[in-house]
């Protein structure tokens, strides 16, 4: 009876005790482990190049919106955007991550000069993010069997456009890929509750990816600006082709006046007179419609004023001093983490499994 009561004792516990002695007692196993963990995580992550981000933010400028009181604060603070503007502007700030993603805004950002930190690499943004980028050589293979396909069976030529230029909406393999790998690196957000944008880069060179998040930011001005008064630059050009017929018009009326003056100022005849009248009232006329247009001309140049939206910046982008991943330090700490934890818990099970086949 004391036996199976022994034997029902040992079965309810295990000797964490024995089981540390035996952790202990691996001490040499633990260094060797350590030191192939070490070595492995370096060599995965010493080559990986490391990527500097630059960020830039922005406040736009509000529009007329209908005033809600504490209605919108409330809403604002649980992060809910009440779109109340009484205006029909079809591009809100939240559409404005999808503007910095499409093919037109991207390809557009090819012709870019840039120029990298130690002054070496001096070339546009297309170039720099086709040839001048550095590889982990994880990647090498993939990379030759891309490049072996295309000398083994070469698509068509689709990103030209018989001006040298590259079309965005019949892009090529080698193209799409590359607006693929911009699109990556670059990202905006919209913040729901201030609606201040944030507009980050993310490039192997510091210097560029600041620059890069300032000129990113100046074309997403000009995209919203020209949308806003796209109305009024063509109202204003039509007023213009208006003003240069009626200045034409009143140029002609005014030489045949004179010229009408000057061929007959010895007569004094009525009916010279009266023509002289009707010439000098027609040349007073297109004087007046020409004033009328200069007129209507002066407020669409103040209609683009007025609609030309004004962006306040919060910040500009700094050349950042540190990299901002890949965390080389944190990812050697968990690999020996995780390879501690493994050794720890083979210890754990070889131990258990000898209680247990002590036990039966």
């Amino acid at each position: 009876m004391e036996t199976k009561n022994n034997s029902t004792n040992s079965t309810e516990y295990i000797d964490l005790i024995e089981l540390w002695n035996k952790i202990w007692g691996q001490k040499k196993l633990f260094f060797i482990v350590w030191g192939i963990t070490f070595v492995v995580a370096c060599a995965i992550i010493l080559p990986v190049p490391r990527l500097y981000q630059s960020t830039i933010q922005l406040a736009p400028e509000a529009s007329n919106a209908t005033n809600l009181g504490s209605l919108g604060s409330l809403a604002s603070s649980f992060g809910i955007n009440l779109n109340t503007s009484s205006s029909q502007d079809a591009l809100f700030p939240d559409l404005y991550p999808d503007i910095l993603s499409t093919n037109e805004f991207v390809v557009a950002l090819f012709d870019v000069p840039v120029r990298s930190m130690d002054g070496e690499i001096e070339t546009t943004y297309g170039d720099y993010m086709l040839r001048r980028q550095k590889v982990t050589y994880f990647k090498w293979p993939k990379i030759l069997l891309y490049r072996l396909k295309f000398l083994i069976a070469p698509p068509p030529a689709r990103e030209g456009s018989g001006e040298g230029k590259i079309n965005p909406q019949f892009l090529s393999r080698r193209m799409d890929d590359l607006v693929q790998k911009i699109n990556e690196q670059i990202s905006c957000s919209v913040d729901k509750k201030t609606g201040v944008i944030s507009i980050t880069v993310l490039d192997q060179d510091p210097l560029i990816a600041a620059e890069m998040a300032d000129t990113i930011c100046v074309r997403l001005q000009q995209v919203i600006t020209d949308y806003r008064t796209q109305k009024a630059r063509i109202d204003e050009q039509y007023y213009r082709h208006l003003m240069d017929e009626a200045v034409e018009y009143y140029h002609a009326a005014q030489n045949d006046y004179v010229q009408f003056c000057e061929a007959n100022w010895k007569i004094n005849m009525p009916s010279i007179s009266a023509q002289k009248d009707n010439l000098s009232n027609i040349c007073n006329l297109r004087l007046g419609a020409l004033n009328a247009i200069i007129n209507q001309h002066q407020m669409a140049c103040a209609k683009i004023q007025e609609n030309t939206p004004a962006f306040t910046t919060l910040s500009r982008p700094c050349v950042p001093i540190k990299a901002c991943k890949p965390k080389r330090v944190v990812f050697v700490l968990a690999m020996l983490f995780l390879s501690t934890f493994g050794v720890i818990f083979n210890i754990f099970w070889q131990a258990i499994k000898e209680q247990l086949t002590h036990i039966k």
